[in-house]
């Protein structure tokens, strides 16, 4: 309802403000450049007649008895709410009840005695009433009772009626008396004296009620005055609110009008849609008349709040209609814009108290009209543009120096518009480059992009060679390319021409090579989570060679940054979300085919940031302590998680799989899921680096640099673990020399840290420092081997860890005769009864094959290979653990013998169960063996009478296999000596008193028949 001037703010002249309205309203007419003086009174007279159309018989009807109507508002005023009420919700019953009755005259008869009291004070008449006149009443009663009544309910309900009645939705009967009535109701609060003391809430119900009807108008033709009036009333009533239309409602407005209008079909077609008719005004005056009175109200909301701000605000709701697919409704739209343009340019002094950065937008959807197939688009759009920029480069008088240069450049810009020279937009860019704000261009580049998405390939070319231009140009500034970045993840995925695509992403590198640092930052700001577009622009930034290292640099420096002592709040989140972003982008792309190259030639460093980082999350607590074994296909991985997994990948991508099938068969990844086995997991994966020389010299260089330089402890445990172990590597003594490696270790035996103390003593007592150890060991070694003949468990197990540790120090100088003793005693402790022994016999068999240096290395080849088959075997081993080792052990003599599928063989070992791993790794063993196949039939023939029932039934399976699959190789290998041995051995399971090993006999007595026949 209303409140009184006591209860709202006042400016300091109320009376002044609120009938000045009247005055602005004409000097606004005035100043118009549209409009010509005969046009200007015409358009305030029509403004304050509160009649429609002089022609239209409803609007004359209502005043045949004005000298009876201060009777009748009387007798309302004397009415109570109650009643007035009632009377309204009566007429609207009529109205409803009798509208499509004809004729229109009705009988006085039907109606209430209340409504008949009204009838009577206005008419003589006894019998009947144009019911045109319960229109009238309607109006009148709400116009009396605005203080308090629900005037929207009571309108709108009014409006609904056009609605509801199927045969008079093309009659304006209902829309222009309400109309009128809303037109009564702001005369008489124009007028009224005491009007400017109250605040009118419900003037934004009375223009949401006008904006409904004009929704409801036909978009397909321009038939009455109703859209042009109902901007002047509505005009007229924001004139009346105090202090000013709020936002939500002046948009409203605006979205409404300018569909409206804008949509109606092109000028030359409106008449072509219209029926004819006698009375019909002519369409385009009737046109240029209701886009007037559109200017007209664009004026007033500018002139009201004479800023940039407004008129920024007024030209954001021009967007969707610039960018319209129908030429005639962006024409329409350029129009307006411009005819607002140049009345703000040439009758208001705009000021600004912001920095206008969506100014930016504005010009960039008048530019990408630069080249529309219309040429009046085009010129409307180009005028646009100069003077926007001359309102955006209004300087100040200190400033006059600027203004002249940019005044020559407007000129210019001018003439070539005029001449029609402007198909090339490399001038514009320069002109919006030196003209326009950081934030405008930054905005004015986001929308240029955001263009790319268009359908119009006209419009898309415009816009990714005005973008192209501004990347090209110098001056991007840092937070430009943060928001060029950011922009370019958006767009990317919605772009529909493959090649306008395919030259934004080319446009990436170049960024990335002026702005790295910017363009990582973004980069990782944005990837949470990583997505396919992020992905891709890493990718594409990954084909620059020169590019690519600077990247890999700048993540491998963000990953290894985290928040000092001293960071505290938002400064410490934001560090330590950029070094987990860079974790994460770096896991990524190690499985990036154009980071492959990089990766490797960043390995050391990443191989040791990863290593520190996953110990920096043992210090900070961030680790899950729950195991999730290969999880590389899960959705979010932990960081402490996904650290781990780069370190996995780390190996594999890089080609180093030997190292990670190394960790993984022996369980040596979990070793880093805890703090108290970090250490040896290190160790091991040293070991392992070492073993499988994978960038021995890279790796011992870098960490020996890490130690030195970094003031962390736990890059010194880190890199003194590897460097100690390396110290094995046979590698290290051709590039570096033992004085060199001596020196360092000596220096860190003074560390504030234990571990490093004692690794780096460890280290200077190495067999590569002390070469006279070597032969001690080896001595120690003779004597350990008798020892290995007792069979305590518990002994045979302390004197197999003891061995095992003696052939890892020997690593550099070998073990001699002493390893081929120690591969044939633990042999013969594979088919032990106790599964601890034979699980450890195996396992340390892996490592004696490869200790004898090269004098026995051909002869310990020989003896691994006697070893194939019972390997194969005792992967049925009956004790899981044994089975572990067994695969351990296994994969490397795959590795030593240098088999085909050995990558392949490894998967299936590692994560492969069932009868068709078991067939793969059969075929994998055979098949990388050929011409052998005849021995491993003999030795798996050793194994029919196997104790160990799983071993036994191995052993008959393969020995099946190789007569189903191989049986013409074997009669060409087998000689006679052979054959007899195996028929000998064959015949001695007939009698067998076990069932199955004769049930096997009988199975296979056929194909050992034949096999003798031909080898025979």
């Amino acid at each position: 309802m209303l409140a009184t001037a006591s209860e709202v703010p006042q400016p300091p002249h109320p009376r002044w403000r609120f009938h000045c309205w009247r005055f602005h309203h004409r000097r606004f007419h005035r100043l118009s450049p549209s409009l010509e003086p005969e046009q200007v009174k015409q358009e305030e007279a029509e403004t304050e007649d509160n009649d429609l159309d002089s022609k239209a018989s409803s609007e004359n009807l209502l005043f045949v008895q004005s000298s009876k109507e201060p009777q009748l508002v009387s007798k309302i005023q004397s009415m109570s709410y109650s009643k007035r009420t009632f009377l309204l919700d009566s007429i609207r019953h009529y109205l409803k009840k009798y509208l499509e009755v004809e004729p229109e005259l009705l009988s006085i008869g039907i109606f209430n005695t209340y409504l008949q009291d009204l009838i009577s004070i206005m008419t003589d008449s006894t019998n009947c009433l144009d019911r045109k006149f319960l229109f009238y009443f309607y109006g009148l009663i709400l116009r009396e009772s605005s203080e308090n009544i629900d005037l929207k309910k009571h309108l709108l309900g009014l409006l609904d009626l056009s609605h509801q009645l199927a045969s008079h939705r093309e009659d304006s009967i209902l829309k222009n008396s309400f109309l009128s009535a809303t037109i009564m109701i702001s005369t008489v609060l124009s007028k009224d004296p005491g009007a400017q003391n109250h605040t009118f809430k419900q003037i934004p119900d009375l223009i949401d009620c006008i904006l409904i009807s004009i929704q409801n108008e036909s978009q397909e033709f321009l038939a009455t005055y109703f859209q042009q009036k109902s901007l002047q009333v509505i005009s007229k009533l924001c004139s009346l609110l105090q202090p000013g239309i709020p936002t939500m409602v002046k948009t409203k407005i605006l979205s409404t009008c300018f569909e409206s209008l804008f949509m109606l079909p092109a000028p030359e077609m409106l008449a072509n849609n219209l029926v004819v008719q006698e009375d019909l005004p002519d369409v385009q005056i009737l046109h240029t008349k209701t886009m007037h009175a559109l200017d007209l109200l664009l004026q007033h909301f500018l002139f009201e709040h004479q800023t940039m701000e407004e008129l920024q605000f007024i030209l954001q709701h021009f967007e969707p209609w610039l960018m319209a697919s129908k030429p005639h409704e962006r024409l329409r739209a350029e129009q307006t814009a411009l005819r607002l343009l140049q009345y703000s340019q040439e009758n208001l002094s705009l000021n600004s108290e912001s920095s206008l950065a969506m100014m930016g937008h504005q010009i960039a959807l008048f530019s990408l009209l630069w080249r529309d197939e219309s040429e009046e688009n085009r010129l409307c759009a180009q005028e646009c543009i100069s003077i926007l920029i001359q309102l955006l480069t209004y300087k100040k008088p200190e400033e006059d120096h600027t203004c002249i240069h940019t005044l020559k450049q407007l000129k210019y810009l001018n003439i070539k518009i005029s001449k029609k020279e402007v198909r090339d937009c490399s001038f514009l860019v320069k002109v919006f480059r030196k003209n326009l704000s950081v934030k405008q261009n930054t905005q004015l580049i986001l929308t240029l992009m955001n263009g790319l998405k268009d359908h119009n390939q006209v419009r898309v070319q415009l816009a990714l060679e005005m973008f192209s231009l501004f990347l090209h140009t110098p001056g991007l500034k840092m937070e430009q390319v943060a928001e060029v970045f950011k922009g370019m993840h958006k767009v990317l995925p919605s772009i529909k021409f493959p090649n306008v695509r395919l030259s934004l992403l080319k446009a990436i590198p170049e960024l990335g090579r002026k702005h790295t640092q910017a363009v990582v930052e973004v980069l990782l700001s944005i990837a949470q989570p990583m997505d396919r577009q992020i992905m891709e622009m890493w990718k594409v930034m990954g084909m620059d060679r020169n590019l690519r290292k600077r990247l890999m640099t700048l993540l491998f420096l963000k990953m290894k940054t985290h928040p000092s002592g001293e960071a505290y709040g938002n400064v410490k989140d934001k560090t330590e979300m950029m070094s987990i972003e860079a974790l994460n982008t770096m896991y990524e792309l190690l499985y990036l085919q154009e980071f492959r190259l990089v990766i490797h030639w960043a390995f050391s460093s990443i191989l040791l940031g990863l290593l520190t980082q996953l110990h920096y999350f043992f210090e900070m607590n961030m680790v899950d302590m729950e195991y999730v074994d290969d999880s590389l296909n899960l959705e979010y991985l932990s960081p402490f998680r996904t650290c781990l997994e780069a370190l996995k990948g780390l190996f594999w991508t890089t080609n180093n799989w030997e190292v990670f099938a190394y960790m993984k068969l022996q369980q040596g990844w979990l070793l880093f899921e805890r703090i108290n086995t970090f250490q040896q997991g290190v160790t091991l994966l040293s070991r392992a680096i070492t073993h499988y020389k994978c960038k021995t010299k890279n790796i011992l260089n870098y960490a020996m640099k890490s130690m030195k330089k970094s003031p962390y402890e736990r890059d010194h445990l880190v890199s003194i673990l590897i460097i100690t172990e390396l110290l094995n590597s046979k590698e290290v003594p051709w590039y570096m020399f033992r004085s060199t490696i001596r020196n360092f270790l000596t220096s860190f035996l003074g560390s504030s840290n234990e571990v490093v103390r004692i690794m780096s003593l460890q280290g200077l007592g190495s067999v590569l420092l002390q070469p006279e150890k070597g032969n001690l060991l080896r001595k120690q070694l003779s004597g350990l081997i008798v020892e290995l003949l007792h069979r305590e468990e518990d002994t045979i197990l302390i004197l197999m860890n003891i061995i095992g540790e003696i052939l890892h120090l020997l690593t550099l100088q070998g073990a001699g005769i002493n390893s081929l003793r120690v591969a044939e005693q633990l042999f013969d402790l594979f088919d032990d009864e106790n599964e601890r022994i034979r699980g450890e016999a195996i396992f340390l068999y892996g490592d004696v094959i490869h200790s004898g240096g090269k004098k026995f290395e051909h002869k310990l080849k020989l003896h691994a290979f006697q070893c194939l088959v019972p390997l194969l075997f005792h992967l049925a081993d009956s004790c899981p653990e044994v089975v572990g080792k067994t695969k351990f052990t296994f994969m490397r003599l795959a590795i030593l013998f240098n088999w085909g599928f050995r990558k392949e063989l490894f998967s299936t070992l590692a994560w492969r169960e069932g009868k068709g791993a078991e067939n793969d790794i059969f075929l994998y063993m055979v098949e990388s063996n050929f011409g052998e196949y005849h021995l491993f039939l003999l030795q798996a023939f050793m194994y029919v009478k196997s104790p160990q029932k799983n071993l036994q039934r191995a052993a008959m399976k393969f020995i099946g296999g190789m007569l189903h699959e191989y049986f013409s190789d074997l009669c060409f290998y087998l000689n006679k000596s052979d054959m007899k041995l195996l028929t000998k051995n064959f015949e001695d399971l007939r009698r067998d008193q076990d069932p199955s090993i004769r049930k096997f006999y009988l199975n296979y007595s056929k194909d050992i028949y034949e096999l003798s026949q031909y080898v025979s």
